[in-house]
């Protein structure tokens, strides 16, 4: 696990390769994670679902919308708290396929350089990484139409010493995909 954290206002991300993460790595292409949206303003009810639960039933919010007679106000309030939750989740997370943090070892106190930090990321499927996929849009309340993602692509590193956090950073911006 390695640990990234947002920096305010701006888009980009800091990795550390050797503390534990804040940023979990995953397998999946989607959350599994569940988040709860706010309480609809009409019916004071919430819904709880994970990303990967809306993309393997498209429908499984609608479904649950026509199950408890939610009104349209509530269908919109609910589906855009999910979205925004689901974006956050998904930003805390990224897919470790075929990337590889483990090799970069040293000599603990050595110096290395930030150069070397860069050519490690670069060699090791490691220089762009991506968050998992949560939706962004429906084509009525409550049905996936589309997905998203963060791109992360490495753009500087610390120099240090082996042993100690080694630091890159990422710059992130979303792409849009389709389900």
């Amino acid at each position: 696990m390695r640990s990234f954290t947002s920096l305010s206002g701006a888009a980009q991300a800091v990795l550390d390769l050797t503390s534990p993460s804040a940023l979990t790595a995953v397998d999946g292409q989607y959350s599994t994670t569940a988040v709860t949206s706010a309480k609809g303003p009409d019916s004071g009810k919430t819904y709880s679902m994970s990303a990967a639960q809306a993309a393997q039933n498209p429908l499984l919010l609608e479904t649950w919308f026509v199950a408890n007679n939610i009104d349209a106000t509530d269908q919109k309030a609910i589906t855009s708290s999910l979205i925004s939750a689901m974006k956050a989740q998904a930003r805390k997370e990224f897919i470790s396929t075929n990337v590889n943090f483990a090799d970069f070892t040293g000599l603990p106190g050595t110096a290395f350089t930030s150069s070397s930090v860069m050519t490690y990321l670069n060699g090791h499927n490691a220089n762009v990484l991506h968050s998992t996929k949560y939706p962004v849009a429906y084509s009525a309340p409550g049905v996936l139409a589309v997905t998203d993602q963060t791109t992360y692509v490495a753009t500087s590193a610390d120099a240090g010493t082996y042993g100690k956090a080694a630091k890159a950073y990422y710059a992130y911006a979303d792409i849009n995909l389709i389900p």
